[in-house]
């Protein structure tokens, strides 16, 4: 009894020690809490991929909606072009915080894109240890569409992307970064990644095949690289 009654103090202490540092944080930083401002890499160092044109920011309709799910408290966007296989891929990526997953939302207000949420979910795909992305057709080009999330796997709907955030929020190491003020214990952040080609030429099943291949080296590109806040 003695011995898981020092184990029992010894945890308060920790939680006591931790709950003082997020205070004194609270007080004396008047960053804590808020995102901090991310800058796209003009170019991505990713094998094999030949630029088309040079890369240009994102400037999205702002959403002034307060009941909006698209409400964002940051949002930051860059457009690629690259010679990928030998086909040319456009990739619009944005940087969101505190947003919650939504891609149909996205893809209407952000993209314009007016797809159905019955027509998203006929596209979406599962790859073995990448996650969840949607891949679809609008006027002429194929599309693939995902969020990829600071902790694991990437997702298309707010179901997934609650759950997948849930799973790792009751990690000890989340947990531990939570007390120490390092990180949000629900990790709110995404970057929205859209990829498409003009269907002009070839058929949609190989430019879906070819996106899907991008995808994957993109993903695996920003897993390592993701925003730290």
């Amino acid at each position: 009894m003695l011995k898981w009654q020092q184990i029992r103090f010894s945890l308060l202490a920790v939680i006591a020690s931790a709950s003082l540092v997020v205070l004194a944080k609270s007080i004396f930083d008047p960053n804590l809490g808020k995102p901090t401002p991310y800058a796209f890499p003009e170019t991505l160092d990713i094998a094999n991929w030949v630029p088309v044109n040079p890369s240009t920011a994102i400037t999205d309709k702002e959403i002034t909606d307060p009941n909006s799910a698209l409400k964002v408290s940051y949002k930051v966007g860059r457009r690629y072009q690259y010679a990928i296989d030998r086909q040319s891929i456009k990739i619009d990526v944005r940087y969101l915080v505190r947003t919650s997953g939504n891609v149909v939302a996205f893809l209407q207000d952000y993209a314009e894109i007016q797809l159905k949420p019955e027509e998203l979910q006929k596209g979406i795909r599962h790859q073995e240890g990448l996650g969840y992305y949607t891949l679809f057709t609008y006027q002429n080009r194929v599309y693939l569409s995902a969020c990829i999330n600071p902790r694991g796997q990437s997702t298309v709907t707010v179901e997934q992307f609650d759950d997948n955030m849930t799973a790792y929020a009751l990690k000890p190491s989340t947990i531990v970064s939570w007390l120490l003020a390092q990180a949000d214990l629900r990790d709110r952040r995404c970057l929205w990644s859209q990829f498409s080609a003009d269907l002009e030429g070839d058929s949609a099943e190989n430019i879906e095949q070819k996106l899907t291949k991008a995808w994957i080296s993109w993903h695996e590109w920003w897993k390592a690289r993701f925003p730290l806040s």
